[in-house]
């Protein structure tokens, strides 16, 4: 019988040692895995991820929001290129659009606080973490490009277009910045002479640790006929830095980019272009615009050309797919397109008859030729009846044989 006692006893006083043992061991866990630490470079902004914030713990759970608790003492938080408010909130989502900067020349071990808390994918709140930056006064090799190059148009295969400029510099280098130009794109130093072309590399040398801001001259050159806006990069590349790059397109067609005062209301809305001598040059174009494109982000719209005429006014329509939609981008200047159809008489009609019956008014603004993107064709067939200025009587959608007026809805259009 005693024996079993002590038996028990002994059981029992393991038990709690054992529980007192992990007791510590996550005491300990949850004080260490409060705090987490980040290292960022002097005048050198850190844009957080998820992973800074990720103190969740267990399968089927994740971040779904942040709350800044208490603002750091030392630097700027921004969220979304504001400051950010105590007690503000964040989506997970857009963690990324969380930016640290130290103040300029600053630096230190510890030297920025951030409190948070955290919400589960349950909603549920955290307890309260710590986020502590420090800043290294170690600096790096660094390429510094300033400018930008608008998108080189209307420039047909074996012609050469004008120069675009932009320029480039480093600190800190251990060596020379090795610049690459993309296919079909030639740079130098110097205006009208010295390009060189892909694949050869242009070096600018470094003086002591640093190259200077230089200026570079940039032409395109294609090689073969598009229509399509393809994105390539001059390559910026030196020893320990990172490699910068410089977005360039080109095409043998002319852009330009539409922007409407209001967002369109509804999916396959009809909007009227209107184009003139003093907004749009005709000899860019085929004849009877057949190699007019409208297209946002890859989506082909469909369009039908109600009136064409070089000496005067146009009218287009074009049919806006998605809902909300604030602009699009006009292409055009290929010489080898013909107009495609994909819609009846009767369809384009539906059109005006939405646009002539919504109390909306939509106004848009048409940038100058070089801008952006381009993209795909309709070409419906006119009927004479749209000629005829008379207002629908009937209340119901017309039918092709009826006379038509359209109000003053219409895109306007400036350079």
């Amino acid at each position: 019988m005693f024996n079993n006692k002590l038996s028990i006893f002994v059981k029992n006083i393991f038990i709690i040692l054992l529980i007192a043992i992990n007791l510590l061991v996550l005491c300990a866990f949850t004080s260490l895995g409060t705090i987490k630490k980040i290292l960022i470079e002097k005048n050198e902004s850190y844009y957080f991820t998820k992973k800074d914030f990720d103190f969740i713990y267990g399968k089927n759970n994740f971040i779904s929001a942040i709350r800044i608790i208490k603002l750091p003492g030392s630097g700027y938080l921004t969220y979304q290129k504001i400051p950010v408010l105590s007690q503000q909130i964040i989506d997970s989502k857009f963690i990324n659009q969380l930016v640290f900067t130290p103040a300029f020349n600053e630096s230190g071990e510890d030297y920025a606080f951030i409190k948070f808390k955290v919400q589960d994918s349950h909603l549920t709140w955290s307890q309260s973490y710590t986020l502590i930056i420090s800043v290294s006064v170690i600096i790096k090799p660094r390429i510094i490009i300033s400018g930008y190059l608008d998108h080189f148009c209307g420039v047909k295969v074996g012609n050469i277009s004008d120069e675009k400029t932009y320029s480039v510099g480093g600190t800190n280098l251990l060596s020379g910045i090795e610049i690459k130009p993309a296919q079909d794109f030639e740079i130098s130093t110097t205006s009208g002479t010295g390009f060189i072309t892909f694949p050869q590399t242009l070096i600018l040398e470094r003086i002591q640790a640093s190259v200077p801001e230089t200026q570079l001259y940039v032409r395109y050159k294609p090689s073969t006929g598009t229509i399509k806006y393809t994105p390539k990069y001059i390559a910026h590349t030196s020893m320990g830095a990172a490699t910068k790059r410089m977005l360039v397109s080109g095409s043998g067609i002319f852009m330009r980019t539409i922007v409407l005062n209001a967002p369109t209301p509804a999916d396959d809305f009809p909007v009227m272009v209107i184009l003139n001598k003093k907004t749009f040059d005709y000899s860019h174009v085929l004849p009877n615009g057949a190699d007019i494109r409208f297209m946002k982000e890859g989506n082909i719209f469909q369009y039908w050309i109600q009136t064409w005429n070089p000496e005067g006014e146009s009218i287009i329509w074009v049919r806006i797919l998605n809902a909300r939609t604030s602009s699009f981008d006009m292409a055009y200047g290929t010489s080898n397109l013909a107009p495609i159809s994909n819609e009846s008489d009767n369809d384009a009609v539906d059109w005006i008859y939405t646009q002539k019956n919504l109390s909306i008014k939509i106004i848009s603004r048409l940038s100058s030729e070089c801008n952006s993107q381009g993209g795909g064709v309709w070409l419906g067939v006119k009927s004479e009846d749209w000629f005829d200025p008379e207002n629908w009587n009937s209340g119901g959608i017309p039918k092709i044989s009826d006379n038509v007026i359209i109000d003053e809805m219409r895109l306007i259009c400036h350079d």
